[in-house]
């Protein structure tokens, strides 16, 4: 072992000890980095770059330079030659002289804590103490995988990978403490909400790994595809896919005009798309397509402007194209046919005032349901159709404040109107005001106006 003491006229007050052959630098290992008044690393940097930072510091007043890896270690004292031997290869070493009051105002100074501790002033007692270091944090699953070394007092915080999410509602830090363990988290990386579909309900989903989200069509809307429109959070983020769609008619076969085109009523001949696509194609174009045909060989979509019901006169024999028509739009005696928000219902609107309970027992006697409104197109398209007041949305917060629900227990994220809602506990009632654009929060046994719907 080669030891060398030299000093730089530079820094008049610092002198540098070289501890190592340049044979050693090849196997040097920083396994044990000197843990007494480390300050901070800095890397990379040259050595002069070291002792200069040092000495704009004043709490520094040494530092040891790896120039293996070209890293600076800051220490606010400093620490006897014969431990750093022991310790490292190939390193420079820098000090100097502290003056008399930085020695007398450093409770830290004369302590010596093992080379795995830190000394740090106890605010309680006002004395120097020995603090052990936190190593890595507890591993959570699916989130970054980092190496930290965290002192007495201060905070991890988790970070999940890339495509998750940390749950809003847990925390994400922890806590080094004395003995060197880590504060309890229960902090989880879940999937954020899964892809939007057309008509779905607009649900808050925060699904962990592995775990399920089943899709729901908004009241008015039927589902199509798979049975169970179910997808499935992957390890990445993403979502499975599920074929599946909300859509405005109840398409359904018809097998009286199985393989039979009706040529004359064609008004689009579409290509390369999927059953679902050509139903939402046929849905978007309402005011002329009654009915479609379908290929499930081909996937061809041919749109028709006709609905039969008897035989046509123009037929055309296509083996393997399928019909599908939709029941008619008329509703029952006394509802209406409206659209709100893009999708169509079967609503009768009472200008009887009524409490929240009786309003939802009156529909249910009508085999009908509490119209549920939350979305500022939805509101803007029902309120010409409302008597002028206030009307009862078909949403509440009853079970937990803040967490909005429609009466079929769906969450739901409503457009609330400036301010709103402000009546915590005692308003647990969403309702539509005739001369506001936004929900507003009232009290549910308040008689309000309300809307009866059938699908």
């Amino acid at each position: 072992m080669i030891c060398l003491r030299f000093c730089i006229l530079v820094f008049k007050a610092w002198c540098f000890i070289f501890v190592g052959s340049d044979a050693d630098c090849i196997e040097f290992v920083a396994e044990k980095r000197q843990r007494e008044g480390f300050m901070a690393n800095i890397n990379p940097i040259t050595s002069e770059g070291c002792v200069e930072t040092c000495e704009h510091l004043n709490a520094c007043f040494a530092v040891n330079y790896f120039r293996l890896n070209a890293t600076c270690q800051l220490l606010n004292r400093t620490i006897p030659e014969s431990k750093l031997i022991k310790t490292y290869k190939c390193f420079y070493k820098a000090v100097r002289s502290p003056s008399q009051d930085s020695i007398d105002n450093d409770p830290c100074f004369k302590l010596t804590c093992p080379w795995d501790e830190i000394c740090m002033l106890n605010t309680t007692t006002n004395l120097a103490e020995c603090y052990t270091f936190c190593k890595n944090p507890p591993m959570i699953p699916r989130t970054l995988n980092e190496t930290v070394e965290i002192e007495v007092g201060q905070n991890y915080t988790y970070k999940c990978r890339d495509g998750l999410f940390g749950k809003r509602d847990q925390v994400s830090t922890v806590m080094c403490l004395r003995d060197g363990h880590w504060t309890g988290t229960n902090f989880t990386c879940v999937c954020n909400s899964p892809p939007t579909k057309f008509g779905a309900m607009n649900q808050i989903a925060e699904v962990e790994v592995g775990q399920n989200y089943s899709y729901k069509c908004q009241s008015g809307l039927f589902e199509k595809g798979d049975r169970s429109p179910t997808v499935t959070c992957m390890e990445d983020g993403s979502w499975t896919s599920a074929s599946f769609q909300c859509v405005k008619q109840n398409w359904r076969q018809d097998t009286v005009y199985y393989n039979s085109i009706f040529t004359s009523d064609l008004i689009r001949n579409v290509t390369d798309i999927d059953l679902l696509e050509c139903m939402r194609q046929c849905d978007d174009t309402l005011t002329t397509c009654l009915s479609f045909f379908y290929d499930n060989k081909t996937s061809q979509c041919l749109l028709s402007s006709s609905f039969r019901r008897g035989l046509p006169q123009n037929v055309q024999s296509s083996k393997g194209f399928v019909y599908y028509t939709a029941p008619s739009n008329e509703c029952d005696m006394g509802y209406m046919n409206v659209s709100l928000g893009g999708s169509y219902f079967c609503i009768k609107s009472y200008s009887i005032l009524k409490l929240f309970y009786e309003a939802m027992s009156l529909c249910e006697s009508e085999k009908a349901k509490l119209l549920v409104i939350t979305t500022e197109d939805q509101i803007a398209d029902l309120k010409p159709h409302l008597p002028f007041g206030w009307t009862f949305a078909g949403i509440w917060d009853k079970d937990v404040e803040g967490i909005w629900k429609g009466w079929d227990g769906m969450q739901v994220r409503p457009f609330w109107n400036p301010g709103e809602p402000n009546g915590g506990i005692s308003e647990n009632c969403g309702v539509i005001a005739s001369d506001e654009i936004g929900l507003l929060d009232q009290q549910c046994v308040s008689d309000h106006y309300f809307v009866c719907s059938k699908t």
